[in-house]
């Protein structure tokens, strides 16, 4: 399945990746895996996770941030993840060579269940705006 999922991707018939960010309490996830309660982080990786697939040849960086920003908007039909004179300027800024370790220490989600744990992803986000307005990242870092 994960490979079809990569062609798809690849060949544009699947056209937007979000995080569907389930996380759940350990509890939930320290049990055998047919009783463990499905889902995982996401919010954090799916940038790293997507960007793999650059590293890997399997899809250009344009088509990368378009899977993950006007991909999803259209499914939506939110008219988002574009940038154009008068939008909203809901931007994330990210270094795109830049590789970083999916620690549990740093993960924002209370729930640290994801398999990612201690690999090195590619694309280190830098800042995030929505409304033009810097929500996360330094704003020293960040030069509009």
């Amino acid at each position: 399945h994960r490979d079809a999922l990569r062609v798809g991707l690849q060949e544009g018939v699947i056209d937007a990746v979000t995080s569907n960010h389930r996380p759940q309490g350990a509890v939930d996830k320290e049990v055998p895996f047919a009783r463990a309660a499905p889902g995982m982080i996401g919010l954090q990786t799916t940038l790293g996770l997507v960007m793999r697939l650059v590293e890997q040849g399997l899809l250009s960086l344009r088509d990368a941030v378009a899977r993950l920003s006007a991909g999803p908007a259209g499914v939506l039909g939110s008219g988002a993840g574009r940038l154009t004179k008068g939008g909203k300027a809901d931007v994330v800024i990210f270094d795109p060579s830049a590789k970083v370790r999916v620690e549990s220490a740093t993960l924002a989600s209370r729930s640290k269940n994801t398999p990612f744990l201690g690999q090195a992803l590619p694309g280190r986000v830098i800042a995030t705006l929505v409304g033009g307005e810097v929500v996360y990242g330094e704003e020293d870092e960040v030069k509009l």
